[in-house]
């Protein structure tokens, strides 16, 4: 896979990780959809209030339109922060890479600093690896600096020996990402490997057919809401095409639930 496919796979898990899991079909068909019943209801609550249908349109239009540009304008936003935070995560991924692979430089940052008791590990680390380092040394106020995670065991030893836990990155502060650079290509390259596999478990447990679940749901609520306000709203044959408008689609996700899940079960 080449850098250009790879930017273009990290901006679809981008966007999936922004819509809630979304393929991009699906959320501008929600859109879509989203916004004619907006415009519906909104046209019919304005339409008593003006007489002139064109201004009643007008205004229906520019309410409408006003809402699409704030809800594009926020979709961006969580986009550029969903952005930031996969790279952020990619970038963690890819630094424990390289220190599982290459722990020495580190390792060589912290020996011998005042403090520190320095757990050379990159895995979990146990009490019995504290104790080996220990030796006889004072174990109140030290700090046990690692790379590592420690065991509930190890946690247990620290609180009783008055020791605290300090990740190995935060004892470094900067150091730490000068030490196990990290290139943009590589944090993306971590960040998908670690969403599709996150993806793919949800695919074969099923999950991912729960989308149209809820879609389905959705639109039989909103069906039923506006069946009942047909009964007491003015416009009730609107108000009933619309309800049953969203009935169908509802009908139409529900059905399209199950055959993905029959052929998902045809495939096991």
């Amino acid at each position: 896979m080449g850098p250009v496919d790879i930017e273009k796979s990290f901006e679809t898990l981008v966007f999936r990780e922004a819509h809630g899991g979304r393929s991009r079909f699906a959320a501008a068909s929600d859109r879509v959809l989203t916004a004619l019943f907006c415009a519906f209801g909104l046209y019919l609550a304005v339409r008593p209030r003006l007489v002139n249908r064109a201004a009643c349109l007008f205004c229906t239009a520019l309410v409408l339109a006003a809402g699409l540009a704030f809800a594009a304008y926020f979709g961006k936003r969580i986009s550029l922060k969903t952005r930031a935070r996969l790279i952020e995560e990619g970038k963690a991924l890819a630094r424990e890479t390289k220190l599982s692979l290459d722990p020495e430089p580190i390792f060589a940052r912290l020996r011998g600093r005042a403090g520190i008791l320095l757990i050379e590990r990159t895995e979990l680390f146990t009490a019995d690896d504290i104790r080996a380092v220990l030796s006889g040394m004072s174990g109140s106020r030290l700090k046990v600096v690692s790379p590592a995670k420690p065991t509930a065991g190890a946690e247990a030893l620290m609180r009783a020996a008055g020791m605290d836990y300090l990740p190995a990155s935060e004892a470094l502060g900067g150091e730490y990402a000068l030490l196990l650079p990290v290139s943009h290509a590589e944090a993306v390259s971590a960040a998908l490997i670690k969403y599709r596999s996150k993806y793919e478990k949800k695919r074969r447990a099923g999950r991912l057919w729960a989308l149209p679940r809820e879609r389905a749901v959705k639109f039989f609520s909103v069906g039923a809401g506006l069946m009942l306000m047909s009964l007491i709203m003015r416009y009730s044959l609107y108000y009933r095409l619309a309800g049953s408008l969203a009935l169908s689609l509802g009908a139409g996700f529900f059905a399209a639930e199950r055959l993905k899940r029959d052929r998902l079960s045809e495939a096991r």
